[in-house]
Formats: C-alpha cells, sequence, structure tokens
C-alpha cells in the first residue's frame, strides 16, 4: 500500500484578510450587551443596533472560537441590509472573509460571487472592490479544486489591476503569485508556473511577506518538477525569514514548516519528517482549529507517513477524522475528499 502522494501546499491568501487586533471576552462581552440592549429598545431595523452588530461580528471573527457566532451575525446583516446595496456588500465581505479563514470555502463561494457581482453593479470592472472580490473568489475557487476557472479569473484580475494599480503594486502581486499557484494542477504547466513566481521575485527583490510566499510557492514547483535539492533550500530559507517576520505559529510559518516535513519525506528522512508534521498539526489544531483545511492537510500527512511504515491502526483514525473535515469544509465531491475515501478503502482492506 503506497499512500504517498502529499504535495506540499501552495501559499495563497486572500485580499484583505481579517485583521490580527487584539480584543479582550470583557470588551466582546460589553459589545454583545450593547447589542442586545439595541435591539430589545428599537429593533432589529434600527441603524444604530446593525451598526453595533457590524461591530460585534468583525470584532468575534477575530478569536476562532466565537467564529461561527460571527458568520451568523453577519448572515443577518446580510439579510438586514437587503435594501441598502453598499451596506449589504460590505456585510458579505466581511462574510465571506470570516468563511474563508474559518477554512470553509463551500460555504465561502456563493458569497464571493454575490459580492463580485454587487461591486461590478455599484463600481465597474475596474474598482478596487470588484477586482479584490475577484481575486478572492479565484483564491476560493483554488481552494476547491476548479483550478481552470481560476486562472481565467485570475488571467483577467491580474491584467485589471496591473493597467489600475501597476504590475508591482501589493495586489496585483498577490493575484499574480495565485496565478502562477493554478498552474500546478497540471504538471505540463509547470514551467509557465516557475517563470511566473521568478518575474515576482525580480520584481519584489529578496526579502519581505509577498517575496516569501512566492519563493515558498516556487520551491513547491521544484518539489513538483523534481528538483527537491533547491526545493528544500527555498524552505529553509523562507522558514528562517518568516519565523523572523511573522512568529513561530503564523499559519504561513506553519505551511513552510509542513511543506519542508512533506519534502523531507519524499527524500527518505521519515522519522524527521513524520515528527515536524506532528508538531505543525498540534500547533494548527490549537491555532487554526481541528478542522481547519490546513489542519486537516498535515492530519492527511501524518496519517500517510504512519500508513507507508505499516502502521496502518494509527494512521486510519486520522483518516477517517480528517475526511469527516473535508467533506464539511470542501464538500462531497471534492477531489480530495473523493482520493480520500477511495484510500481508506484500501487501508481498511490492507
Amino acid at each position: 500500500m503506497s499512500f504517498s502522494r502529499r504535495r506540499p501546499e501552495a501559499e495563497t491568501t486572500t485580499s484583505g484578510e481579517i485583521p490580527h487586533v487584539t480584543v479582550t471576552e470583557s470588551e466582546l462581552l460589553a459589545l454583545g450587551e450593547q447589542l442586545k440592549n439595541a435591539l430589545a429598545q428599537r429593533g432589529h431595523g434600527d441603524p444604530e443596533a446593525r451598526r453595533i452588530g457590524h461591530r460585534y461580528a468583525v470584532l468575534l471573527a477575530t478569536d476562532t472560537k466565537h467564529r461561527e457566532t460571527s458568520v451568523k451575525l453577519l448572515e443577518w446583516l446580510v439579510g438586514a441590509w437587503a435594501a441598502e446595496p453598499e451596506k449589504r456588500v460590505l456585510a458579505l465581505n466581511d462574510l465571506s472573509r470570516v468563511l474563508d479563514e474559518a477554512g470553509q470555502p463551500a460555504r465561502a463561494e456563493p458569497c464571493h460571487r454575490e459580492a463580485l457581482a454587487a461591486w461590478e453593479r455599484l463600481r465597474g470592472q475596474n474598482d478596487e472592490n470588484t477586482l479584490r472580490a475577484a481575486h478572492n473568489l479565484a483564491v476560493t475557487l483554488i481552494e476547491l479544486g476548479r483550478r481552470d476557472e481560476a486562472e481565467g479569473l485570475l488571467r483577467d484580475t491580474v491584467a485589471r489591476r496591473t493597467r489600475v494599480l501597476g504590475a508591482t503594486h501589493p495586489d496585483t502581486i498577490g493575484s499574480r503569485i495565485a496565478l502562477a499557484g493554478t498552474l500546478r494542477g497540471s504538471p505540463q504547466r509547470l514551467t509557465e508556473a516557475e517563470r511566473l513566481y521568478r518575474a515576482v521575485l525580480a520584481d519584489l527583490g529578496d526579502t519581505g511577506r509577498q517575496a516569501g510566499q512566492a519563493r515558498q510557492n516556487l520551491a513547491a514547483v521544484l518539489f513538483d518538477a523534481g528538483r527537491s535539492d533547491q526545493a528544500e533550500k527555498m524552505y529553509r530559507r523562507t522558514l528562517t525569514d518568516f519565523g523572523r517576520l511573522l512568529g513561530a505559529e503564523h499559519p504561513a510559518t506553519l505551511t513552510v514548516r509542513h511543506n519542508l516535513a512533506v519534502l523531507l519525506n519524499a527524500r527518505g528522512m521519515i522519522a524527521e519528517a513524520e515528527r515536524e508534521v506532528g508538531e505543525v498539526l498540534a500547533v494548527r489544531r490549537r491555532v487554526l482549529g481541528r478542522h481547519h483545511p490546513e489542519t486537516l492537510d498535515s492530519q492527511v500527512s501524518l496519517s500517510a507517513m504512519r500508513a507507508n511504515q505499516g502502521r496502518v491502526t494509527e494512521a486510519l483514525p486520522l483518516l477517517e477524522d480528517a475526511l469527516q473535515g473535508l467533506r464539511a469544509t470542501h464538500g462531497p465531491d471534492h477531489p480530495l475528499v473523493r482520493e480520500l475515501q477511495r484510500v481508506r478503502t484500501e487501508l481498511r482492506g490492507a
């Protein structure tokens, strides 16, 4: 039984992510009480109650344990502002990014689509809000395995952002990185993906968050192309940079560390790889939640490493739990879900 086809992750971020602000439980409780009082005294149609509700929802989203409450509040606001298009689309923006950060792309997709259509009607195709919505929809489509659809959307977005903002604007760079990521689904197009990532690095220089993102995604392409020596050097360099810039437990740092573990496993350094991916899994469970897609990716990788060592009884529970989470976040027909269901059947018969 071989269960080793775990590839490094590409890091592709949405635009306008949830700001990392510090908010205490007492502050959240106070704001929640304000909302409760406003609704009781003035009703759901009161503008001030809705304003408080929107602020409350955004702050709740900064804490993973409150994200589902944030989602419910934002869904209420999207409906409540049906007659006020700009407020409705701003609530949709927040709803879609909360779902993205919660690792629920199947739920986020229709929100992104509605937001994109709304911004196009309100501001036109070249407005920064429209282009941000297009980028974010494409990133969600990549997560859902629909790379061809994402590629067309991103080629248009890159062209528009280049024309409006310039080729080296951070938003344009983000879409250029995402476009290169769509090409990883095809072995025949790795050369184009490598060219696009190297062009980004040439424009950015060798330091900074986006340069690190492009470098680690280039490393994933080199891994896919069989150039693992070069890929390992890039991962180790990026891991050092991200640890310094972002911290050891930042999701981007954990992605690099996960990818390095996958590469080490492929190169036969199995004990080191299993230790690394196990540590990443533990941190991701704590930082992102047990059923976030990035957590589940580390869980599947650990399951694969154990299965390939003949430790099927240790591998199966990890795989079963990951499948349950991926069905919820990506839907039952996602290609990864189908692949892992096949693997599970084979492991059960091993």
